[in-house]
């Protein structure tokens, strides 16, 4: 009697996932901050991210929360952006790395009222197939 065993190959899900890596601040000479860097980390079974030029829309999809009295606040603005494309790469097509979104911190001057000094950023991406990733919420960011 013989017994065989395989163990099946670990198969990424066709479905992009995201997770959050880090937020950086640029700063003007008056110590002001004027640029942010979103730092996200991606993995598309499929390797199907990113639009061709010719492709109408985004693919990369935003919304900023503000906090005001306490109170976490979503914007109800979305900033949306499009990825370069990204064609997967090998014998299952699988693409990995990160993903680098700038903000330009004149954004905040449009929300309602004062300029919020504690943002977080929910955030999604779609594939060329149209598969939603999870949804994510950045940590805290702190604004000076």
């Amino acid at each position: 009697m013989a017994a065989f065993s395989c163990k099946k190959p670990e198969i990424a899900t066709l479905t992009p996932t995201i997770s959050y890596l880090s937020y950086q601040h640029l700063y003007d000479i008056n110590n002001f901050d004027t640029t942010g860097i979103l730092k996200l980390y991606f993995t598309d079974g499929n390797g199907q991210l990113g639009m061709d030029q010719s492709d109408p829309g985004a693919d990369y999809f935003s919304y900023i929360h503000y906090k005001k009295n306490g109170f976490w606040i979503r914007y109800d603005t979305a900033f949306n952006y499009r990825l370069h494309y990204l064609e997967g790469q090998g014998v299952d097509g699988t693409l990995k790395g990160e993903i680098d979104i700038t903000y330009n911190n004149i954004i905040l001057s449009t929300f309602p009222g004062t300029r919020p000094d504690t943002i977080e950023f929910e955030c999604y991406i779609v594939d060329r197939y149209g598969n939603a990733s999870n949804t994510i919420l950045t940590p805290q960011i702190i604004i000076h």
